[in-house]
């Protein structure tokens, strides 16, 4: 899911679409084919559930469709 808002705005309480990464939003492949301008930021959400690690066990994300920055926040 996806949302663009001002590059200075607040994280969403919601979002209004989808988005097929590791596609550019611009393209026709990633559904959307709308741009993000200088002054906005776009917002991606991923749920996923993971077991509790066992003792010792770490877990490690890939993040393949970062462009030229992220911040990626849990829980």
């Amino acid at each position: 899911m996806m949302k663009s808002r001002p590059k200075d705005g607040d994280r969403p309480t919601a979002f209004d679409g989808r988005i097929l990464v590791p596609f550019p939003i611009e393209s026709a492949l990633s559904g959307v084919m709308k741009p993000v301008k200088p002054d906005q930021r776009l917002w991606y959400r991923r749920t996923f559930e993971l077991a509790s690690p066992k003792q010792g066990q770490r877990w490690l994300l890939h993040f393949g469709a970062v462009d030229w920055g992220s911040t990626v926040i849990f829980n």
